[in-house]
């Protein structure tokens, strides 16, 4: 799974600034509250919620308040960088479900769907840089790969469409190339992918054969005396094109994966190899494994050496975990 947390707005930030005012009890931006509460929680807090989405002001109080019991469980008197990190991902994804048994094969599964994710990512050039790694489940999902933007965003080019759908299918790419199966855990990121795909084609005009035209009929869903034939504003044949189109815009970006991982098959051993070894890896770490990948394998097993990284895949069908 796939996550990229969107900026809030610049102009939400003033209002945001008073909440955690507010919330913490300071009459001042840089002022120490009667628990102690350093006024640099504030000025980490804000760091951290210009990269939320969807928060408003109204949950910056449940935001803090998860830090606050994070930090209390360290037996720490401030509220600290790292505390708001995990305090956003908690708040997003869901607390860490540690006790959940999770079997080797998927275990080493995840590692490689989620290392596939953030390889990938890191090889397209509008993608989002990837700030977390993790293979410890959080609500519904086994792990995930958490990108944040470095600017605000009003509209996305087709390249940039382009390559979230890519970002999307690393996961399930990975999984076909180092495991020699493909499982269901890429559900979400194929249905994501897809529905990128078809909006390029129907409602942005993005299809080279079918040029800049919408087929978009407004009405994604059916609602209640909506009849489910409604008819369409287009033909059977275009129908069919448009669905071409689609598939086109996914096989090309499943190649392009094929083709990033095929090239850095030893960064994406190297980065499984860890979340197996330390379940989650960070953005400092992860790019270690491109510029200093020798000292990141001295802190993985020796038994990981050898064959591991050289020749990590197995033949298809050989999907032993």
């Amino acid at each position: 799974m796939i996550i990229v947390i969107a900026i809030a707005a610049n102009a939400l930030e003033a209002a945001c600034l008073k909440r955690f005012m507010t919330v913490l009890k300071l009459k001042k931006p840089f002022e120490t509250n009667e628990n102690n509460t350093n006024s640099t929680a504030i000025i980490a807090a804000m760091v951290i919620y210009r990269k939320v989405s969807p928060f408003i002001a109204a949950d910056l109080e449940n935001l803090m308040n998860e830090a606050a019991l994070l930090a209390a469980r360290r037996e720490e008197r401030f509220i600290t960088m790292e505390d708001l990190h995990e305090a956003v991902i908690k708040v997003i994804a869901g607390p860490e479900k540690k006790s959940k048994v999770v079997t080797p094969r998927e275990r080493r599964l995840t590692a490689y769907h989620e290392a596939g994710h953030a390889v990938v990512n890191h090889s397209l050039e509008t993608a989002d840089p990837v700030h977390q790694i993790t293979i410890v489940p959080r609500g519904g999902a086994g792990g995930m790969t958490i990108s944040l933007p470095q600017e605000d965003k009003n509209f996305l080019s087709r390249t940039e469409l382009t390559e979230r759908i890519a970002s999307l299918l690393g996961g399930r790419v990975a999984e076909q190339l180092t495991l020699g199966d493909i499982s269901t855990g890429a559900g979400n990121d194929i249905q994501r992918a897809s529905s990128i795909a078809r909006n390029m084609v129907m409602r942005y005009g993005m299809s080279d054969r079918l040029g800049s035209v919408t087929f978009d009929t407004g009405h994604d869903e059916v609602f209640i005396g909506r009849s489910m034939a409604q008819a369409k504003s287009y033909s059977e044949e275009v129908a069919g094109i448009i669905d071409e189109e689609v598939k086109t815009l996914i096989d090309n970006a499943y190649a392009r994966c094929e083709s990033i991982l095929k090239a850095h098959a030893k960064e994406l051993d190297l980065v499984a190899r860890y979340l197996l070894e330390h379940e989650t890896m960070d953005a400092k770490t992860f790019e270690q494994v491109f510029t200093d990948p020798a000292s990141l394998q001295a802190q993985l097993p020796a038994d990981g050496d050898g064959d591991s990284a050289s020749d990590p895949w197995p033949e298809p069908g050989n999907g032993d975990a």
